[in-house]
């Protein structure tokens, strides 16, 4: 995995923190993206590029507003082999598929 997208409204709840932490259990190296950069008061690695395919335990980190705005993003920088969404919302997960 590349780029782990999360929409905003986990940013509050503990599903952020507890993948951020298991991500850092796990020693992968994460790269901030710049929305959630300014969320946050210390920001672990700065990211350089999304384009970046790190081929090692790295990863990027970054908020969405909506899966349009997902969608969107992995049109901009996705490799268009590997993306999925997580959810348990059968309609967004039917509109990921059909838009990716």
């Amino acid at each position: 995995m590349e780029t782990l997208l999360i929409h905003k409204s986990h940013l509050t709840g503990g599903l952020f923190h507890k993948m951020i932490d298991d991500l850092k259990q796990n020693n992968v190296k994460i790269h901030i993206g710049p929305r959630l950069s300014m969320l946050l008061p210390v920001s672990p690695v700065p990211l350089n590029d999304f384009a970046v395919e790190y081929g090692s335990l790295e990863c990027n980190v970054e908020i969405v507003d909506s899966l349009q705005d997902a969608v969107q993003h992995i049109h901009t920088w996705g490799s268009g082999h590997t993306d999925c969404i997580v959810t348990e919302d059968e309609k967004a997960s039917k509109e990921f598929r059909s838009s990716v």
